[in-house]
């Protein structure tokens, strides 16, 4: 990253919620002009998953040019994941593979709480009880007391096929 784009990415940052409309023109001008500054994308990508200025669709837009540059990029493969169920092209099936991708390409444990959540609210109970089992076992290992007993109090309600209620997504901080 370039110190324009340090610069660019700050004072976006500090207007982002005051002036959400005004951070959305800094960083479109500056994307405009410079398009490999994946990290601003991702800021206005974050911003458009908001609704402001493109919307969902201006969302998915960037975080697809993001990952066509770097299949692997966490911010790139969460954000674009947890636009399902908005107004977007991404189904459920793409959504699972994109957190089960994110899972694999890192060591953040919470990455796994994203793929096994996302399992659980798709009904997909197997596969979230599978993650969770992982998840405790990573969790445990890392020292993450918190998320094994999420991961325990997780599991065993999957096992019980309850219905998922307010689950929450970690987002990764942009690369």
């Amino acid at each position: 990253m370039t110190d324009l784009e340090e610069r660019v990415i700050a004072e976006a940052k500090l207007c982002r919620w005051p002036e959400p409309e005004r951070a959305v023109r800094l960083l479109e001008t500056f994307v405009s002009e410079h398009k490999q500054a994946v990290r601003s994308k991702l800021l206005l990508a974050s911003l458009y998953s908001d609704d402001y200025g493109e919307g969902v669709m201006g969302a998915e837009r960037l975080y697809r040019e993001v990952l066509a540059a770097n299949p692997d990029n966490l911010a790139g493969l969460c954000g674009l994941a947890l636009l399902h169920g908005r107004v977007s092209s991404v189904d459920a099936d793409e959504s699972l593979s994109l957190l089960a991708r994110a899972a694999s390409v890192s060591t953040d444990p919470e990455m796994l709480l994203n793929f096994a959540n996302k399992a659980w609210d798709l009904r997909k109970f197997e596969v979230a009880a599978e993650g969770f089992s992982k998840l405790r076992h990573v969790a445990k290992e890392q020292g993450k007391d918190h998320l094994a007993r999420i991961a325990d109090d997780s599991l065993a309600a999957v096992k019980a096929r309850r219905i998922p209620a307010n689950l929450a997504y970690s987002h990764p901080e942009m690369e």
